[in-house]
């Protein structure tokens, strides 16, 4: 309807989503104007303003939440820089305009409109227009330098993060809310009408100009965090979780790797015969690096971490391959950073840092059969054996494989928390992840697909016999 609204139009009927006043330069105590965002039935939005003159026609009308009937509303462009919607045009409550209270709007109670964390962080969005976004937290981050600042790191329901910085009354009311319930598991947060900025190539989502615009909402009582919750549930039943820990490095096969600056994949080096532009008709050996992915040729090469880190739980070893990303903010330096202090013949110090900590291992289950050693999912840090809260301190891995762990409660950094039972952490995680070359990973049976075989060629299928604890 607000789309299609044009100066013949003459009745609208519309929700008022936000109201603020604009002080007036010259006067702060006083407002020049009030601003609004309006919306249709259908769920379309549209800036509205009433000027200082018609206050006394019209302010007993403006309240959020309420549902007007507009007749003869003045119709323009919003050529404003910034723009608190993404209709061009804007209304203006005038000499001419009738405003009615109705009651039978049948629009949506909230009027969000939701922008995919993709579209953000491929820059499809505009730093000039308000966004929608709906995501839950998975770490704070601290500063000392300012108390009315709050940044976390926001990651949707297909995995892609953000970073969401709340100021003033909407960081209060965060710090607030966290503090009174710290046994909550997650921590959903809707802000409407914020704003992104890019800085250094990451976007920035936060509320914009000040407490007056945005709207947020934690953990609320509301259909969107209600049915983002549940999905949310159901990719975490879908998903494998482990507590593992982290014993040795593979130091024998390198820990980087140069790869393309853009995919992250290992560049191929190769040599080509080319003819000299000297002009002389001979012919040289040119080296030529190139990304298989994107198929470009680079002229320097990126160092990237590749480490194969050897880790256990109650159910055995495995070698896992912990890559540039990840590798980047356990040790909170690049791979470039090392290679400068180190360089390629010493082993970093800040590696060895990884043994003999705690961490929770997260794998797709749908996926992980079919994974290859580039798409491993992702180690996340359980900040220290003290983030498990529920886990026996004295565990000896291995060697006490029939101690009883009912649950285990998962703090990944200090806000997300999964609770995972035992039936969860005792698996075969040999089926998932990069497992040692020996057939023969179980004390009790054999892997699926291997059959042991008599030096004759035949083969011998036998009943294994479960090994019994004593």
């Amino acid at each position: 309807m607000l789309n299609e609204f044009s100066k013949r139009d003459q009745f609208i009927k519309v929700k008022i989503l936000r109201k603020w006043g604009q002080p007036n330069r010259k006067k702060p105590n006083e407002n020049f104007s009030i601003k609004m965002i309006i919306m249709d039935e259908q769920g379309n939005r549209m800036q509205a303003n009433v000027l200082k003159r018609w206050f006394w026609r019209f302010k007993q009308y403006l309240e959020e939440n309420a549902c007007l009937l507009i007749k003869n509303p003045s119709l323009g462009l919003n050529n404003a820089k910034y723009k608190y919607s993404d209709n061009l045009n804007k209304i203006c409550l005038g000499s001419e305009t009738y405003v009615k209270k109705c009651h039978d709007f049948e629009g949506p109670e909230h009027g969000f409109f939701f922008t995919s964390f993709r579209s953000i962080k491929d820059e499809e969005v505009s730093e000039f227009t308000t966004i929608d976004v709906i995501a839950h937290v998975v770490r704070f981050f601290t500063t000392d330098k300012t108390d009315n600042k709050l940044t976390m790191e926001f990651e949707d329901l297909e995995g892609n993060t953000v970073f969401l910085t709340l100021w003033n009354k909407y960081a209060d009311q965060m710090k607030l809310y966290v503090s009174e319930h710290l046994d909550e598991m997650d921590f959903i947060v809707i802000i409407q009408l914020g704003r992104v900025k890019f800085y250094k190539g990451n976007p920035y989502v936060s509320n914009s100009f000040g407490d007056v615009v945005s709207r947020v909402f934690i953990n609320s009582d509301i259909d969107a965090i209600t049915k983002y919750k549940k999905r949310l549930q159901c990719i975490f039943l879908n998903n494998i979780y482990c507590l593992i820990w982290s014993k040795d490095v593979c130091k024998d096969v390198g820990w980087n790797y140069m790869g393309c600056k853009k995919c992250t994949r290992k560049l191929l080096t190769t040599y080509e015969i080319r003819v000299k532009e000297d002009g002389s008709d001979d012919f040289e050996e040119v080296k030529v690096i190139e990304c298989p992915k994107c198929k470009s040729q680079f002229g320097t090469e990126v160092p990237r971490f590749k480490i194969q880190i050897r880790v256990q739980d109650v159910t055995g070893v495995v070698s896992l391959t912990l890559f540039d990303r990840d590798a980047s903010k356990l040790i909170d330096k690049s791979a470039q950073d090392l290679l400068d202090i180190y360089g390629e013949d010493n082993f970093p110090e800040e590696i060895n840092s990884l043994l003999e900590k705690r961490f929770a291992f997260k794998a797709s289950d749908s996926d992980s059969v079919n994974m290859s050693m580039s798409e491993l999912p992702s180690l996340h840090q359980v900040a220290n054996k003290d983030a498990l809260s529920s886990t026996d301190d004295n565990l000896t891995l291995l060697s006490n494989v029939s101690q009883s762990i009912n649950t285990a409660h998962l703090t990944v950094g200090k806000s997300s928390s999964i609770t995972s039972r035992d039936s969860i952490l005792k698996r075969k995680l040999d089926d998932i992840f990069d497992v040692d070359e020996s057939p023969m990973t179980s004390s009790s049976k054999f892997v699926a697909g291997f059959i042991p075989e008599k030096p004759n060629g035949d083969v011998d299928v036998k009943l294994l016999i479960p090994k019994v604890e004593k």
